[in-house]
């Protein structure tokens, strides 16, 4: 914690730099300096966040500083605080706040230091080289809906980390299906079969798989599980099956049910 008194209103003149004046604007909104610039005592603590991270090696995470005042207010200081981390391999910050981490070290680095006069607060780093896998692996699914694929990077000593929305999905065109972005897999309604090889990469870190389509049970339109939305068929779920008589039913291995 630190006490900060901002100095009265004095004759500054034309010595007064532009930058200074600008510094000490942003340092009296932040702090609540009154407008007649009467000395003020403000406590503040800081607090950075995200506290600690887990990222892919040769990736970026942006670091914030908020301080916060005895009065329960709180402010973003990450421009005006001071970034520091010692000399290592894994990653530096920036005067911003801007970690980036280096593609031939992993690992959890030294701590990472916002301060501001005596108040200060640190966060911590860690990288990984993967590998990274796929889920479900090799998966077979009916034609005509879709699967949701999920990439997670193993990091040593830790929970996988889910990269999903940060690797590149890629597959060549074909008839059987394709995949978005984010992973989706949509297969067509027409074309079954063992599709070509799915991949997502991140840095040098990459991982593949296949999908494989296979004809749905006749009258089989669109699965409602109450934990899970996406639109997948799978065993055990629960499936609307159309028919003269529409009914509700549990989708069985061998593409039977029970309604």
């Amino acid at each position: 914690m630190v006490a900060l008194r901002t100095p009265a209103a004095t004759t500054a003149g034309p010595r007064r730099s532009l930058a200074f004046s600008v510094l000490l604007a942003l340092l009296m909104a932040a702090l609540g300096c009154d407008q007649s610039g009467k000395p003020i005592t403000v406590q503040i603590t800081l607090q950075v966040t995200p506290a600690s991270s887990t990222v892919v090696a040769g990736t970026t995470v942006q670091l914030h500083a908020t301080a916060t005042r005895s009065d329960g207010s709180q402010a973003d200081f990450t421009g005006i605080v001071l970034w520091s981390t010692p000399p290592n391999g894994i990653y530096t910050v920036s005067s911003s706040g801007l970690v980036t981490t280096t593609t031939t070290q992993s690992g959890t680095g030294p701590a990472i230091t916002a301060s501001f006069g005596s108040a200060s607060a640190s966060a911590t780093v860690t990288t990984t080289n993967g590998p990274i896998a796929i889920a479900p692996a090799s998966p077979t699914v009916f034609s005509g809906t879709v699967l949701q694929l999920h990439a997670s990077a193993l990091v040593p000593g830790g929970p996988p980390l889910d990269v999903t929305n940060l690797v590149a999905w890629s597959t060549p065109a074909n008839s059987i299906y394709s995949v978005s972005a984010g992973g989706l897999l949509a297969t067509s309604a027409t074309q079954t079969g063992t599709g070509p090889t799915i991949t997502a990469g991140i840095q040098a870190l990459s991982a593949t798989t296949n999908a494989s389509t296979t004809a749905g049970p006749d009258g089989l339109f669109v699965f409602r599980s109450p934990a899970d939305n996406s639109g997948t068929v799978n065993f055990g779920n629960t499936v609307l099956v159309l028919t003269t008589s529409p009914r509700l039913g549990t989708l069985n291995p061998g593409n039977t049910f029970d309604s």
